[in-house]
This record gives C-alpha cells, structure tokens and sequence, in this order.
C-alpha cells in the first residue's frame, strides 16, 4: 500500500506538489498521467524519496514517514523506505545494453542482492 496525505513539495518559493492525497493498493496498477510539467516525475521521486517533500506523510506497507518544513529527515528513515520502493527512470536513462527487465532488476540485484534469476 502506498498512501500520501497532503503532499508538498517546494523548489524555493515554486509550489510544485500541493496537498497531493491518494492511497493505492498494494498490487494495483495505476498510471499518473498530466501535462508536461505538471509535476508527475517530481511525485514520483518523492514517493522514492529522491526528493524530500517539503511537507505531509508517507506510507509504503507499514512504514509511515513525515515530514515538515525545515525539518531534516534522518538518513536511517529514508533508506527504510527505499527499501521498499523502486523505479526505472525513463528511456535516456535505461542501460541500452540490457533488455526492460533487467534494466528493472538492476537496482534489486546491485542494492540489495537479490539473486539474480536463471
């Protein structure tokens, strides 16, 4: 499950997420659709945390993180939510090298050792 409550995210004074809310099942499929600029690919690194939002509350599965301006979230936090998600930046930043599902598996296989499947 992976649900967000009145997500911001600011860049200086330029308000790009505000007061996002959504809950997705665990399983679901879902497609975040909008214009160019409409702050789809700014969402999606703050689901992963490549991005700190400046305010609101995450949760992926049990895991609930929140955050506040000004507020430093701690490292060890962070990465206990990355451990739970993933994502595959789009087609200029795919290895060319690989195939879609390996360029998927890089970061379970190199990050957290998954074996590598036969």
């Amino acid at each position: 499950m992976i649900g967000l409550t009145n997500i911001e995210k600011r860049f200086g004074d330029n308000l790009v997420l505000k007061g996002v809310s959504v809950s997705l099942d665990e399983g679901s499929v879902t497609a975040l659709v909008g214009p160019s600029g409409g702050g789809k690919s700014t969402l999606l690194r703050c689901i992963n945390l490549l991005e700190i939002p400046t305010s609101g509350s995450l949760r992926i599965g049990e895991e609930t993180l929140d955050f506040h301006p000004g507020v430093k979230v701690p490292a060890k936090d962070i990465q206990r939510i990355r451990l739970q998600t993933g994502m595959v930046f789009q087609n200029f930043q795919l290895f060319p090298h690989r195939t879609a599902i390996e360029n998927v598996m890089e970061g379970l296989v190199t990050v957290l050792r998954w074996p590598e499947p036969r």
